[in-house]
């Protein structure tokens, strides 16, 4: 059976992207934020490493898995039917990288213990998943959001914006408090007229426990609620707009000066650096290597899914999404 895409949010259609506009993505400016020299890697080089980091590629089939199980529910599909298309992404992650079997397996199971507990989650009607909507900022540019699932509340009738999130370790009180995704989702949304009116982190731990914390749903997962304010949402979109207009600046400096002045690396070993892909690359640079093209060619890939895909401006790059 093949799985259509139910259309819900579209605030502009692809046809009517201007080729001139640049999407600002969320990870964008906090890869911006965090490293000048990784944004470069990330966003100008566009690279990618060849082989997928163990915790994003669980995040990645783990997100599949539930898109293609609420597809099927969008399309009519019973909770056992949509559970059984959902498990079809862990054997598809199988087929194209059989050496992570074993991840793949566990992270099956952790996925099937989640669905089996929840059962579709009655509480919500499903209104829409992976959803592309886009706000222009200025002339040159705009934001574009995707988020994981829409729903609405049964008891309430509130409509709310989910996204998952595989996690070794639930996150802190201050985790959410300075998470500007899901208030920039939000706000999008709202600025596009569209109903919208809190968000949820629904948290999937990954963590091995023990039989007796395991009994425990509450050390599985938990959700936490998003109902910012207008001054919360206000802020967390300056944020975004003052930074996408400095990203602009910076990807239009002459590239010698942009490499060896403005793209400065953090090199702080608890910050940025300390799970970052372009470790290597970094450190060449720092011995003085310029000529990194062997090494790019040998350990990365070029990245084309993004938000720019198919109207990207000569000389620069797609990037990934959020």
């Amino acid at each position: 059976m093949t799985i259509e895409v139910v259309t819900t949010d579209v605030a502009i259609k692809p046809e009517d992207f201007n080729p001139d506009t640049r999407n600002i993505s969320n990870s964008e400016v906090t890869t911006y934020l965090a490293c000048k020299r990784q944004y470069d890697f990330t966003f100008i080089e566009n690279l990618a490493p060849k082989e997928t980091a163990v915790p994003l590629d669980r995040g990645t089939v783990g997100h599949a898995a539930f898109e293609r199980y609420i597809l099927a529910r969008l399309n009519g599909s019973n909770h056992e039917d949509s559970y059984k298309h959902g498990l079809t992404v862990f054997m598809d992650a199988v087929k194209l990288n059989p050496d992570r079997i074993a991840l793949y397996m566990e992270n099956q199971k952790i996925w099937e213990r989640y669905m089996q507990v929840h059962q579709g989650w009655p509480e919500f009607e499903l209104l829409g998943t992976e959803d592309r909507v886009d706000l222009q900022l200025t002339d040159s540019l705009r934001i574009a959001i995707r988020y994981d699932l829409k729903v609405r509340e049964r008891t309430t009738g509130k409509v709310l914006i989910g996204d998952w999130k595989f996690t070794f370790d639930f996150w802190r009180d201050s985790d959410h408090y300075l998470n500007g995704q899901m208030p920039k989702y939000i706000a999008v949304l709202r600025l596009n007229n569209f109903q919208c009116d809190g968000g949820f982190v629904e948290q999937v731990r990954t963590r091995p426990l023990g039989p007796d914390k395991a009994r425990d749903h509450r050390n599985l997962w938990r959700r936490n609620f998003y109902y910012p304010s207008a001054k919360k949402l206000k802020a967390m979109m300056n944020q975004h707009v003052a930074t996408s207009m400095e990203i602009e600046k910076h990807r239009a400096l002459d590239p010698e000066y942009r490499i060896e002045v403005a793209s400065q690396p953090v090199l702080n070993k608890y910050g940025a650096c300390k799970y970052c892909a372009f470790a290597t690359l970094c450190n060449s640079m720092n011995e003085g290597v310029r000529d990194l093209q062997v090494e790019m060619r040998t350990s990365f890939t070029q990245n084309t899914y993004g938000y720019n895909e198919g109207q990207s401006i000569p000389g620069q790059s797609n990037e990934s999404v959020d």
